[in-house]
């Protein structure tokens, strides 16, 4: 055997293969080791990062071998205007079928394309077309966390905000990618002074003027709206603070992750303060943030956030402080406000019977009003009347054809409520509610989990409400964690059960979609319900970890036989291990008054602090 062995070490010779296409559209190309007669991984990058590997195993009848099972093919995500380059790597393997560390860029790498705006639905489609600038330069401000199951990017220049979070297929985009939604934590408060007041709102409007009726509003403005205090700091002047969008002067303080100064997204003030970043978390704190609702900071507030990759799910670790000197009212706040991408507010699963924890069936609701639920056994609540229970602490939410789904679950006592948004968005809109109040000394923390798919996908060998037991299980709760929770506890047959994630191919590709919770209009502690609201370079520590299904052998050795610059990937990491190794709003204004106001905002060159 060990003659065999070195005999064929002695005769290996590197892969081959040719990219043919590298665009927007397709990824295609074929790949083949002279030493093995089998299928060979391969790597796809994207500007730099890892973004999708695969097996290069279907027919190519053009190819003059006798084996001709070489070839592949793969649709990549919306990418948006800018040049990016595509580079795929055949990962070469002895006769033995194991890897050899000869890696080679295959032919015709890399390729550059650039996408359009028009590719996208809205309202991504209006922030892509207002700052184009984010999709040509988030590569280089975006640290990626990869799995076979999904591919999450976390934007340092945008706050640390999760703009992308990508299915199985690393191609279907399971969040709203624009900067007023995508995953950020949205805080809200009123400096509570004064009665509730009426005020004019709209495009380019700043009137401090408190009304004390909607008529002698109206008579002065287009359109008001009833604010729940009138003379508190959070009321802006309109000459040194301006308001933003369509909120008007007397919205509240609404610092979020994403915004940058002067109601802009193109600036330095929105990178994050530090940035530790790896193959297995990445971490930021972001300072000061800004206001959604005005063009100032919240000075003293501090954003930290980590994102833990785990192989089913991501794992997000927040927490919130404040050393500032104001005292805000407690108020509903999204932690973090979630925008499940296009359509994905078609259909919620969850549960909300009286038996939790026990793997009975789950509640679905159609073409959803939206709406606020609570989760059970809370001391308080920050809405009086609301619309059921969500009694599993955790919620999916698809499109129509339930091919496109996200599950978020938290198990932290921070959370109090769920609020799904209507159907009638076009995107989605599912975001856990807290009830507190920005104050000198606070620190508040919790911890989101992210499921690419529904209650019932199959991921590593069991259901998506399987693995969340287990997490409740940790957190203190009791679940029956042996009990079956597949699609056979669900009362809709047309569902796709038990899907797995794990495949090879790239099933359900999408377009890519799209923002903060309740205002208090009324100055009380039951505001009107709303649905709106240079990083670390990829840094490799796991080199033998498989991102693939059996047809795929682990990629151990990081040894580039070749002196050829062409067969190490970005910043001379050998792409052969597999790990992921690139490695707010009221519904009475919505989103999409916000979008179009982008464009009005001033667009300047970001660089991150890093």
């Amino acid at each position: 055997m060990l003659t065999f062995l070195l005999t064929a070490l002695a005769l290996a010779a590197p892969p081959t293969g040719n990219l043919d296409r590298g665009d927007v559209d397709l990824v295609g190309g074929w790949a083949r080791d002279p030493d093995f007669p089998g299928p060979v991984p391969v790597h796809i990058y994207i500007d730099g990062h890892l973004a999708h590997d695969l097996s290069a195993n279907s027919l190519r009848s053009d190819l003059p071998f006798s084996d001709q099972e070489h070839g592949f093919t793969w649709v990549p995500p919306l990418l948006g205007p800018g040049s990016h380059s595509v580079v795929a790597y055949a990962i070469g393997v002895n006769a033995v079928g194991m890897p050899d560390g000869d890696n080679p860029a295959l032919n015709n790498s890399p390729r550059t394309s650039s996408g359009e705006c028009s590719d996208f639905p809205e309202p991504a489609l209006s922030w892509c077309r207002g700052v184009g600038g984010y999709f040509a330069n988030r590569h280089a401000t975006t640290d990626y966390l990869y799995t076979r199951n999904y591919r999450v990017g976390v934007d340092t220049s945008y706050g640390g905000t999760i703009l992308e979070f990508y299915g199985a297929d690393h191609s279907t985009s399971l969040v709203s990618q624009h900067g007023g939604a995508a995953i950020q934590l949205s805080i809200w408060g009123y400096d509570p002074v004064g009665p509730a007041a009426w005020f004019g709102k709209g495009i380019g409007v700043c009137d401090p003027t408190p009304y004390p009726s909607q008529a002698a509003c109206e008579a002065q403005n287009t359109s008001c709206r009833r604010y729940g205090h009138s003379r508190g700091d959070h009321v802006t002047n309109c000459g040194s603070v301006q308001s933003c969008v369509e909120w008007g002067a007397g919205a509240p303080f609404n610092p979020i992750q994403a915004q940058a100064v002067g109601c802009g997204w193109l600036s330095t003030t929105n990178d994050v303060a530090s940035v530790t970043a790896d193959a297995s978390s990445i971490e930021i704190v972001h300072t000061d943030p800004f206001h959604f609702t005005q063009d100032n900071a919240m000075l003293g507030l501090d954003f930290g956030q980590r994102v833990v990759r785990h192989s089913a799910f991501v794992e997000v670790q927040y927490s919130i402080t404040y050393d500032g000197t104001a005292t805000l009212s407690t108020h509903p706040q999204e932690i973090p406000a979630v925008f499940p991408g296009d359509t994905m507010s078609e259909v919620y699963f969850f549960y909300d019977g009286d038996e939790p924890w026990t793997g009975q069936a789950v509640t679905r609701m159609n073409e959803s009003d939206g709406g606020i639920y609570r989760v059970p056994d809370q001391a308080s609540y920050p809405h009086p009347t609301f619309d059921g229970t969500i009694s599993e602490r955790w919620v999916t939410g698809c499109n129509a054809s339930r091919d496109r789904c996200m599950t978020i679950a938290m198990f932290s006592d921070a959370l109090r409520e769920f609020s799904l948004g209507p159907a009638s968005r076009g995107y989605g809109y599912m975001t856990p509610i807290g009830d507190f109040a920005i104050a000198p000394g606070m620190d508040e923390q919790f911890t989101l989990y992210l499921f690419p798919g529904k209650h019932n996908t199959v991921i590593d060998g069991q259901t998506v409400r399987q693995h969340i037991y287990e997490l409740a299980e940790e957190w203190g709760f009791e679940p029956d964690v042996d009990v079956d929770t597949d699609a056979d506890t669900e009362p809709d047959a047309d569902t796709e059960p038990d899907v797995d994630t794990e495949a090879d191919t790239a099933p359900d590709v999408d377009t890519e979609a799209d923002t903060a919770p309740d205002v208090d209009t009324e100055g009380d502690t039951a505001p009107d319900v709303d649905t709106e609201g240079d990083t670390a370079s990829d840094v490799d520590t796991e080199p033998d970890v498989d991102t693939g299904a059996d047809t795929e052998p682990d990629e151990g050795s990081d040894v580039d036989t070749d002196s050829d610059a062409d067969t190490t990937g970005p910043d001379g990491r050998t792409p052969a291990d597999g790990c992921g190794c690139s490695v707010t709003s009221p519904l009475e204004l919505g989103w999409l008054p916000m979008l179009s106001l982008v464009a009005l905002a001033g667009v300047r060159r970001r660089r991150s602090r890093r």
